[in-house]
């Protein structure tokens, strides 16, 4: 990972962050591919209400305020990180969130899919 950012700078402090925010990056396409694809099956079916309420509490309940909490570590969060990760922890909490989209999405699909079935 360090290799790409050779290629662009020359500041080991910002090659140093590039390579650890390209392995949370490589973590992150794991789940955004499932919610992704996920995603698109279900409103294939149609379902677009619940696949929307998964997507707004993933990001907007546990992915925002996580990376607040990891990014910034506000001295009021219950529970912080020793010291603030900065953009790290914005990229943990997407993926968090990203992996709790995956998840529900998976579960909803798989309900939509064999209802359908059930139904045929």
């Amino acid at each position: 990972a360090s290799q790409i950012a050779w290629a662009y700078t020359s500041d080991a402090a910002v090659i140093a962050l590039t390579a650890q925010l390209l392995l949370l990056a490589a973590v992150f396409q794991l789940s955004d591919a499932t919610q992704v694809i996920t995603s698109c099956a279900i409103r294939g079916y149609k379902v677009t209400r619940a696949p929307m309420v998964i997507h707004l509490t993933a990001f907007w309940v546990f992915s925002l305020p996580l990376g607040y909490v990891l990014g910034l570590s506000p001295g009021w969060a219950p529970f912080k990180p020793a010291q603030a990760m900065g953009a790290a922890g914005f990229w943990i909490a997407l993926v968090v969130g990203l992996t709790i989209a995956a998840l529900g999405l998976t579960v909803l699909l798989r309900h939509v899919a064999r209802s359908r079935l059930n139904k045929n």
